[in-house]
């Protein structure tokens, strides 16, 4: 290996650790029981919120979530849109409960320590989920029936969501 190798490696190496001790600390706002970091990384390919995803060992099980930080540039008021989620997440889980694989047809939410659905870290707001593995999601349709799929999933949810009880969400 050259200098100029070995160099890039360590550099590397340091950002790599900067990230799991930066998801850690993040973790650590929320209600998990390990804080045993196994793996982190970037995730996703979307534009407006920063995402990781990680896996934390509890015994001899890794748990994944989701961290993102929410754009507050986008959403300025993110106790209001986190409020939204909650409501929404916790109705269409009430009402997919006793479907087969209802842990994986929705999203859920990791409580903070705060008692709250997200927590404030170094002035950033943060959300974490349940991270639902084995699950595609695609930037650009390829075929119609990847567009009939996209189409029926929000008609679906559309009708999970038709009865949500008042108040009625923020805008």
């Amino acid at each position: 290996m050259t200098k100029r190798e070995k160099i890039f490696l360590y550099i590397l190496t340091i950002g790599v650790k900067i990230m799991e001790n930066f998801v850690t600390s993040i973790a650590s706002n929320f209600c998990i029981d390990s804080l045993e970091l196994t793996e982190v990384k970037l995730f996703g390919s979307g534009h407006i919120n920063e995402t990781y995803l990680a896996g934390f060992k509890n015994g001899d099980k890794v748990t994944q979530y989701i961290f993102q930080k929410i754009n507050t540039n986008v959403f300025r008021k993110p106790e209001q849109l986190m409020d939204n989620i909650s409501r929404v997440l916790k109705h269409a889980a009430q009402k997919l409960a006793d479907k087969p694989d209802s842990e994986r047809r929705s999203i859920h939410l990791v409580p903070a320590k705060n008692g709250k659905m997200y927590c404030y870290h170094d002035n950033y707001c943060w959300r974490a989920y349940h991270f639902i593995g084995d699950a595609s999601t695609y930037n650009i349709l390829e075929t119609e029936e990847q567009a009939y799929r996209a189409a029926r999933a929000f008609g679906e949810f559309q009708m999970l969501i038709s009865d949500l009880p008042q108040p009625r969400l923020f805008e």
